[in-house]
């Protein structure tokens, strides 16, 4: 499920968000890591 991102949220929370139209981060955690977290920010692209 793909959820409009909220900044004021806790980036760590795993899931699909919309950043802006076409652009999605998705947090992929650390375990055992001081960082807990890292994002990946994908957008579509379109071939043709």
């Amino acid at each position: 499920m793909i959820v409009d991102d909220d900044p004021a949220g806790d980036w760590t929370v795993p899931g699909v968000y919309r950043c802006a139209p076409g652009v999605y981060r998705i947090p992929l955690p650390l375990p055992n890591d001081g960082l807990r977290a890292s994002t990946s920010t994908r957008s579509p692209t379109v071939t043709g």
